[in-house]
C-alpha cells in the first residue's frame, strides 16, 4: 500500500514538474519571438509610402487585432494624409515589460522619418506603450499607448 502511494505521489510530482518545464520553456519562447516580432510589427503598422500606401495599409491591418483593430482599422484603409509622401518608423529599442501564454507588452522607442510631398523629411523620435496578443503562433498589436 506505501509503495502505491509513493509511486502515485511520484507521479504527482513529475507531472507538476513537466507541466513547470514547459510553461518556462513556452514562457521564454514567447518572450524571444515577442521581442523578435514587436518591433517589425510597429514597423509595419505605422509605415507607409504613398507609392504603395494601399499595399503598406493591408499589411497593416493584417498585423492588428482587438481594441487597436476596433479603433484604427478603417483609418487603416486610407493614404497618407495630404502632402505626405511617406512615415517610416524604425525601431531602436524593444523592451518586454510582460509576456504569457497569450499576451505580451512591451515599451519601444522607434525613430520617426517623415517625408513631405515637397520640401525636407523629418525625424522625430516616438517611445511607445504597446501590447500584443498571440494568434496562431504569431504575435499581432492589440493596445497602443503613445508615452513619448
Amino acid at each position: 500500500m506505501v509503495a502505491v502511494v509513493v509511486t502515485i505521489v511520484v507521479g504527482v510530482v513529475t507531472a507538476v514538474a513537466v507541466s513547470s518545464a514547459r510553461s518556462a520553456d513556452r514562457a521564454t519562447d514567447n518572450r524571444d519571438s515577442l521581442r523578435e516580432q514587436a518591433g517589425p510589427i510597429l514597423a509595419q503598422v505605422f509605415s507607409v509610402d504613398r507609392a504603395h500606401w494601399e499595399a503598406d495599409r493591408a499589411r497593416a491591418r493584417s498585423a492588428i487585432a482587438g481594441e487597436f483593430a476596433v479603433r484604427y482599422a478603417a483609418e487603416l484603409t486610407r493614404p497618407p494624409a495630404a502632402g505626405i509622401a511617406a512615415v517610416r518608423w524604425t525601431p531602436l529599442v524593444v523592451g518586454i515589460t510582460d509576456v504569457d501564454d497569450a499576451e505580451g507588452a512591451v515599451v519601444a522607442r522607434a525613430e520617426v522619418v517623415t517625408r513631405p510631398v515637397t520640401g525636407t523629411e523629418t525625424r522625430d523620435e516616438q517611445t511607445v506603450d504597446a501590447g500584443f496578443t498571440l494568434r496562431d503562433g504569431r504575435w499581432l498589436l492589440d493596445r497602443l499607448d503613445v508615452i513619448g
